[in-house]
């Protein structure tokens, strides 16, 4: 009879145990809840209940002035507009150069950062630190080439518009813009235009977005 109580005692326990390991994973694992307000662009929404953008963990889609962007973000939307994510947030790196939150996003459990590989809308892109292991598939060197070419002509407008100033972060980053528009500065607090003699004085450099 002891025996018998001794081992109830034990697995009453062990389940305890397991209960509290499940429960921490889950709560690891899923650390922000909301609902899709805004598709930015194919890799990076906005949800509720936060003021960041989100940008999708490990995956990089093309710009939208590229055919292959824009339907990129119309696929995004149409999937994701207005539904219920989850997101699994990288712990090592949480927010990247721009302060969005870098994370895996979930839609009823499904990875969407992943399906964006497999729908060969983007391309791995994995910058560590960070706590989770790359990604593989989605477009290839050759097939991101050929997507994001693109046949807009920026010098003149570059030209004429550097003469009126540029734009930048002044409490983050090292970039200007030629586009207060500019997907670069997409979740900036504050912009300031200024000169582009003093941008470059100051040792800011050109958006890659706008190269």
């Amino acid at each position: 009879m002891k025996l018998n109580k001794s081992l109830i005692i034990t697995i009453i326990l062990l389940i305890f145990i397991t209960s509290i390991c499940i429960n921490s994973v889950n709560a690891h694992k899923y650390e922000k809840t909301g609902y899709v307000t805004k598709v930015i662009d194919g890799d990076t929404i906005k949800i509720s209940g936060e003021s960041r953008s989100i940008r999708l963990w490990g995956v990089d889609t093309p710009e939208l002035k590229t055919s292959k962007g824009k339907e990129a973000k119309k696929s995004v939307s149409k999937l994701l507009l207005g539904k219920k994510v989850t997101l699994d947030i990288d712990n090592k790196k949480k927010y990247d150069k721009y302060g969005r939150i870098l994370a895996k996003v979930y839609l009823n459990g499904m990875d969407v950062n992943k399906w964006l590989l497999n729908k060969k809308y983007a391309r791995v892109m994995y910058i560590p630190p960070s706590e989770f292991k790359r990604y593989t598939g989605g477009l290839t060197p050759s097939q991101w080439k050929k997507y994001t070419k693109t046949t807009v002509k920026p010098s003149k407008n570059i030209k004429a518009t550097s003469s009126k100033g540029v734009y930048i972060a002044p409490y983050k980053g090292t970039k200007y813009h030629y586009n207060k528009n500019c997907r670069g500065l997409s979740s900036a607090r504050s912009i300031n235009k200024v000169s582009l003699s003093y941008a470059k004085n100051n040792r800011y450099t050109l958006c890659g977005w706008e190269k």
